[in-house]
């Protein structure tokens, strides 16, 4: 349990850092972490002057729901040009708590090999309010952490 909190808390703290050094955490599929560190992390302005996405909800988020919801988020250019998605991962956050919800088990999957499009699905909000979406996503061998606010009911 000791070691599920401190990976908890390693995730969390890799989105919010603002420090000097960034670490990127990739969960492996054995469950195991591994920090890799990156000169530079992008944030939302410099995002918005290269990309856009679109965040579609194929089923809503419910507080305290046992089904998960599920969404789509497409990226694209601004600048008409193919965009190539190296990652992508997400993580949910209610800042105002400051804590995460369900997200261990989530499961993203590319929709369609040609489109930067992908289903995120089987991760849960424990309470309604405000949350953001954490978004780590590694386009055109940029990275760039996003945080998509939504309200959950």
């Amino acid at each position: 349990m000791t070691s599920q909190i401190l990976a908890c808390f390693l995730l969390i703290s890799t989105f919010l850092s603002c420090g000097p050094e960034k670490l990127i955490v990739r969960e492996h599929s054995d469950g195991n972490l591994q920090e890799q560190k990156v000169d530079e992390v992008y944030d939302d302005e410099e995002f918005g002057r290269h990309y856009q996405y679109q965040l579609d909800w194929k089923k809503a988020p419910k507080a305290g729901s046992k089904a998960s919801p599920k969404f789509v988020l497409t990226f694209s250019s601004l600048h008409d040009h193919k965009v190539d998605v190296q990652s992508f991962d997400i993580r949910i956050y209610m800042k105002v708590h400051q804590h995460g919800g369900i997200d261990k088990k989530r499961k993203i999957q590319r929709l369609d090999a040609s489109r930067p499009s992908f289903e995120v699905s089987n991760f849960y909000f424990t309470m309604s309010g405000p949350w953001e979406i954490l978004v780590q996503v590694h386009l055109d061998k940029k990275l760039y952490h996003l945080e998509i606010p939504i309200s959950v009911s």
